[in-house]
């Protein structure tokens, strides 16, 4: 925006960008003037405490399952995102869930810490972004139903995320993934595993 001397810069990762230039269209370009600001420091301390507390939420759930999905190895057919296997593990606090996944060739090993952020180096699983296999990564994980873990796994130096769903039925897995923005669908195409 030359006539005001100023660049407005967005690194966050929404679905709706619309609603964010309206409001910098709206509410931000508008309220530049010329001339410097009062300091207002109440509302600068608001907006330091504000910047101080936002995070990324973990999944909502609880800590284990009492279903026996743990330390089976599912295999996917041949498929766009190139997973092959994936296998779920945990430790013995029962706070770090690790998932090892067959990918394009290679093992992928992900620790998902239980409302905390564990923090690895590892792809996207199932994003488009997994095609950099060393992302500084964190994952974590909840498992949303006795069935179904939740796992979400953020590329913390970009705006980038992905949520996992696994739903388990007996020998089959069911992967669905999105990531909270996307250059096109954000929603994956759902891959079906079998246990081995």
């Amino acid at each position: 925006m030359p006539d005001q001397d100023a660049v407005v810069a967005i690194t966050s990762g929404v679905k709706d960008m619309q609603a964010v230039l309206t409001v910098i269209w709206d509410k931000l370009l508008p309220a530049m003037e010329l001339k410097s600001l009062r300091r207002n420091a109440p509302a600068a301390q608001q907006l330091k405490e504000k910047l101080a507390h936002l995070e990324v939420r973990t999944p909502q759930g609880s800590a284990t399952s009492p279903g026996k999905f743990l330390n089976r190895r599912f295999t996917f057919p041949a498929n766009e995102q190139k997973i092959e296997t994936v296998a779920l593990s945990v430790s013995a606090s029962g706070k770090t869930l690790t998932v090892t996944a067959g990918m394009n060739g290679k093992e992928v090993t992900i620790p998902c810490g239980y409302h905390e952020w564990k923090k690895s180096r590892a792809p996207l699983l199932a994003a488009k972004a997994g095609q950099f296999p060393d992302e500084p990564t964190a994952a974590s994980f909840a498992w949303a139903h006795d069935d179904t873990c939740v796992i979400k796994l953020c590329a913390y130096e970009t705006p980038y995320h992905t949520t996992l769903t696994l739903k388990f039925d007996g020998d089959q897995m069911t992967l669905d993934s999105e990531a909270n923005v996307s250059f096109g669908s954000a929603k994956r195409p759902q891959l079906i595993g079998r246990y081995e």
